[in-house]
């Protein structure tokens, strides 16, 4: 696994050993990240699910301004930490060792791209869906990126509109922002 492009490009990143995360695999990020272009520079972006971070150190590679990683497993957060060492992003990113139901209840910030990776199979796509709008964490011209497993799509809620959905073997992913009716709603600021 490594970063693709940017400022740490071709840098070697770790994960974690074992099947306790499966991070998404270079082809599907390069994708996901050429999707994404015109969105990344300056970008506050929150890596929900982080696993070893490496959505959110590929953004911040690119020039996103912020990375916010939140995973509640011990020894990811290690990873993600030894992993921000090696790209040297300790400075623009934070890391948060919860559960992300419970980071989503409680932020006081915006994001302009959120990434949403939960185990496969889980009932968690559409309970983050409706916490993400409940607590106003994207921003009005926001995205959210959602990883799953193909042939098993989660449910989008009728306030987010796709923007692009595409199918990368037994992995898809889905692009998706809020309606504009739905965006006179966000008001926080970062």
């Amino acid at each position: 696994m490594r970063v693709i492009s940017g400022t740490a490009g071709r840098r070697r990143l770790n994960s974690l050993k074992g099947q306790d995360t499966r991070p998404t695999a270079d082809r599907v990020k390069e994708s996901l990240f050429n999707i994404l272009q015109g969105r990344i520079i300056g970008a506050y972006v929150l890596d929900l699910f982080a696993g070893s971070g490496a959505l959110g150190i590929e953004a911040l590679s690119r020039g996103s301004d912020l990375a916010v990683f939140i995973e509640k497993n011990p020894a990811a957060t290690d990873v993600i930490k030894s992993n921000l060492q090696i790209v040297s992003f300790k400075d623009n990113s934070e890391i948060y060792e919860t559960d992300a139901l419970k980071f989503l209840e409680v932020v006081k910030k915006q994001f302009d791209i959120i990434f949403i990776d939960p185990p496969y199979m889980s009932a968690l796509y559409e309970i983050i869906f409706d916490s993400i709008l409940k607590n106003n964490v994207l921003t009005p011209s926001g995205v959210i990126s959602v990883e799953y497993k193909t042939g098993v799509k989660p449910v989008l809620p009728s306030y987010f509109k796709i923007i692009t959905d595409k199918k990368y073997g037994n992995v898809s992913i889905l692009i998706a922002k809020q309606k504009e009716d739905d965006n006179e709603t966000s008001c926080l600021s970062r």
